[in-house]
């Protein structure tokens, strides 16, 4: 309601502000982007985007299974060269300047060290900015020490059953 400069009461029902919204997704052709819906705990929000009317349209990202409102696109292994790019922009974005000059042959075997993933990339690039080496920085997620490996880990092992948990124990 906020974002769409829908005035509402402190004491507002629920379903007035809803029906707010939808009004306006009816009325207006709009594209919400809904990033990590796994984060969100409110499990309203699985009624709200299977009933957002048309012509609106919901892309959502999430690592996990979104069941009846599930439309999966797999991505494929990001290109070496737009994993290039991508290390240009994240650099000249932090004002690196030592690191958007490096020669693509040398960015190649950075973003490759850590398979072309985006996530990698930018977790990569924010170490050097800390202060870290930058074939360090690009080493560190094999460690299962860094941080990287202790967020991979600790997402995937929320997602298990407790009966698979106390197998890994």
């Amino acid at each position: 309601a906020d974002v769409l400069n829908i005035e509402y009461d402190e004491d507002y029902e629920d379903y007035d502000i809803k029906e707010e919204v939808y009004k306006h997704f009816s009325e207006n052709k709009c594209l919400l982007v809904i990033d990590n819906l796994e984060t969100i705990t409110d499990t309203n929000i699985i009624t709200f985007i299977k009933d957002l009317p048309r012509p609106s349209q919901i892309l959502i990202t999430s690592r996990k299974g979104l069941g009846e409102i599930e439309r999966r696109y797999e991505l494929t292994d990001f290109p070496v060269e737009s994993a290039v790019q991508l290390f240009r922009i994240i650099a000249k974005e932090k004002d690196k300047k030592d690191l958007v000059s490096l020669p693509n042959s040398t960015i190649e075997n950075l973003v490759q060290k850590v398979k072309c993933y985006p996530l990698l990339i930018k977790w990569s690039i924010g170490k050097t900015c800390l202060g870290m080496d930058i074939n360090k920085a690009f080493d560190a997620i094999y460690s299962g020490k860094s941080e990287i490996s202790q967020f991979v880990f600790n997402d995937i092992f929320a997602l298990f059953s407790e009966n698979a948990k106390q197998l890994l124990y």
